[in-house]
């Protein structure tokens, strides 16, 4: 038999072989299942450290240090001194003065505001020349109102505004004085050259009359243990430095300075009579006081030259102001006496340093020399408290 007629084996035919009906298939091996092996993943590269020369910067040197920062220094100190230069420059170009223009008007009819307040002392004299000086040098100006709100102050210094309020009129000015809550003293006395003086209803002046003073430091240096020597020359022995605050007065001492006082007393008088003339009212009488020790003391005298103050309808009955008003009424006044039509009012004010711009003021030192000349030289002021 040929090969291709060989029957196809199906296992039946095997020895051994069991004939009949078909069995089940034998059941196969069953293998227990295993997860696959897990293998560590492979490690992530990572770079090597930094030497230690790259995580440091370079350390610059000590003075190389120092320099840098002297450099900015000076820098910095560069650009605010030409701040500063700037300033001044434009400070100096600008004038002495600021201007506000009160009331709008005709340019060659202006009315010239200037306030003097506080204690008057050389200071305000220098700036109020300055002032002077502004306003003759302008043809435009036709009048001047000053505004005083002073109780007074040094007597030289008051004097010298008297004498350029005096100087202004002559160079043909209108001069009308408004006082504010306090013209006393010298605040009167540098007010008595104007044609017009005004005064508010609550103003306070008069106070007509000079003073001096000066602190007694003797008993108070003993306390601490403290002495002051004081040596003159022979000849000067009497009268050199006296009365100093070291030292209890001489009664001749005392009397030479009460001659000193009654002296510039005197000139105050004269002073106000001329500024005022028949306006002014005097009463004389004999009157008795009572002293801070307890006795009476009589003396003749005149008033308003007797050291009072008055309120401004008082003062307008002796004669002493003009009339009871403000500023306003003060400025209506000045444009009447120099016939103007509209006048241009406009107020002048000391410039300020750049020092007190920037809110620093003198020197804040409770001690130092001016303070001390202050107190161990006698003062003769026109003021109407010593204090002030």
């Amino acid at each position: 038999m040929s090969e291709s007629q060989v029957p196809p084996f199906d296992g039946s035919s095997a020895p051994g072989a069991q004939t009949g009906p078909s069995s089940p298939p034998p059941p196969q091996a069953q293998y227990p299942s295993t997860p696959p092996p897990q293998y560590p993943a492979p490690p992530q590269y990572q770079p090597p450290p930094p030497s230690w020369s790259q995580q440091q910067p370079p350390r610059r040197s000590f003075w190389r240090r120092v320099l840098g920062k002297i450099g900015v220094i000076i820098l910095v100190l560069s650009v605010l001194m030409n701040i500063y230069l700037m300033f001044i420059v434009s400070h100096l170009a600008a004038g002495p003065f600021e201007t506000s223009i009160l009331t709008e008007g005709k340019e060659n009819q202006v009315i010239a505001v200037y306030k003097v307040s506080g204690v008057i002392n050389d200071k305000q004299a220098d700036i109020f020349d300055l002032f002077c000086r502004q306003v003759t040098g302008n043809d435009n100006i036709k009048a001047v109102v000053l505004r005083v709100n002073s109780p007074g102050g040094h007597i030289s210094a008051c004097d010298r505004i008297y004498k350029q309020m005096e100087s202004l009129k002559t160079g043909g000015r209108k001069l009308v004085v408004s006082m504010g809550s306090l013209a006393a003293s010298g605040g009167y006395y540098i007010s008595v050259p104007a044609e017009t003086i005004y005064a508010e209803p609550t103003t306070i002046t008069g106070s007509i009359g000079v003073i001096g003073g000066w602190f007694i430091l003797k008993g108070t240096l003993e306390k601490i243990g403290a002495e002051c020597i004081i040596m003159r020359s022979t000849k000067t022995r009497a009268w050199k430095a006296a009365p100093t605050s070291f030292e209890d007065p001489a009664d001749y001492q005392m009397k030479e300075l009460q001659r000193l006082l009654d002296k510039m007393q005197e000139r105050f008088e004269e002073i106000v009579k001329q500024g005022r003339g028949a306006k002014l009212k005097l009463k004389t009488a004999r009157k008795t006081y009572k002293g801070a020790d307890g006795k009476e003391f009589e003396v003749v005298e005149t008033e308003p030259f007797n050291g009072k103050i008055f309120l401004s309808s008082e003062a307008e009955k002796m004669g002493l102001i003009d009339k009871v008003g403000f500023i306003k009424e003060a400025i209506n006044e000045a444009t009447s006496l120099a016939g103007l039509t509209k006048p241009k009012v406009v107020e002048y004010a000391r410039r300020k340093s750049f020092v007190e711009q920037m809110g620093f003021g003198a020197s804040s030192s409770v001690v130092n020399l001016e303070t001390l000349d202050e107190i161990q030289t006698p003062r003769i002021m026109m003021i109407w408290k010593v204090s002030q």
